[in-house]
């Protein structure tokens, strides 16, 4: 059975939801919308729609029963709201679009490619938002991502290569906050033997200072003595070093 399919539109990714094929497409570089379309890969027709307001539709991620996709040249992913798309996160920093090969999934984790980094959309808890973290590093431009059940592999057009599960560091910058604090505070559920966590401060929007961290291994959270001197507003910096699986960061005054 073929689609018949308008002619305005080209396609440029292929998704699944349940049995229907998602078709992503785009109309050209200078039109600012595009469309989804829905088949059921028997009709003649597509059985539904959605107009995205991005140029294209670049990459279908699959998730847990969520299926997210990239769309424009911005790194803003959508998922799948059943019946259109809709806004989730956009990649901090990146400004190109996701190819339509660089995506898999790994224990748990929808994974996607950009350039040479390999980023996760994860919630460890259905009570949380879901996160989007720059997980592992390749050696060169990713063209195309696939993954086994424990090892994950990437093409970088001529070779293809294994990157290993270790972990890379981490950086999490916080949102600012207003108001006086005298510590930051990560809480977290587990840390693997020699990880660790790195805390700085940035007051009132000047140079980070790095802080002399503690680790309280009852209560699972890292934390500095405060001596913050006065000031208006506090914005932290996060740095994970190899597994750490952390719950929170709490500003606490």
């Amino acid at each position: 059975m073929f689609l018949m399919f308008p002619k305005t539109f080209t396609i440029t990714a292929l998704g699944q939801t349940s049995d229907d094929l998602m078709i992503g497409t785009t109309i050209g570089a200078n039109v600012g919308w595009c469309k989804i379309f829905g088949w059921n890969r028997i009709s003649p027709s597509w059985t539904f729609e959605d107009v995205i307001p991005e140029v294209s539709v670049n990459c279908f991620i699959q998730g847990d029963n969520i299926i997210f996709f990239q769309a424009g040249g911005v790194g803003q992913i959508y998922y799948w709201s059943g019946s259109q798309g809709v806004k989730l996160k956009k990649i901090k920093g990146v400004t190109t679009a996701i190819n339509s090969y660089n995506a898999t999934e790994l224990a748990g984790k929808s994974l996607f490619a950009v350039g040479t980094k390999v980023y996760s959309i994860h919630r460890e808890d259905s009570s949380l938002p879901y996160a989007v973290a720059g997980e592992y590093t390749a050696g060169g431009t990713i063209k195309s991502l696939g993954a086994s059940a424990t090892q994950i592999f990437v093409s970088g057009g001529s070779v293809i290569a294994k990157i290993g599960t270790t972990y890379a560091t981490a950086v999490i910058e916080t949102p600012t906050g207003d108001g006086k604090y005298r510590t930051v505070e990560v809480s977290y559920r587990s840390i693997a033997s020699g990880a660790t966590i790195g805390i700085e401060t940035s007051i009132d929007d000047e140079a980070y200072v790095t802080q002399t961290v503690k680790v309280d291994e009852i209560n699972k959270k890292a934390y500095f003595d405060g001596g913050l001197v006065n000031h208006s507003a506090l914005q932290a910096k996060i740095t994970l070093t190899g597994l750490v699986n952390i719950k929170s960061i709490n500003f606490n005054g």
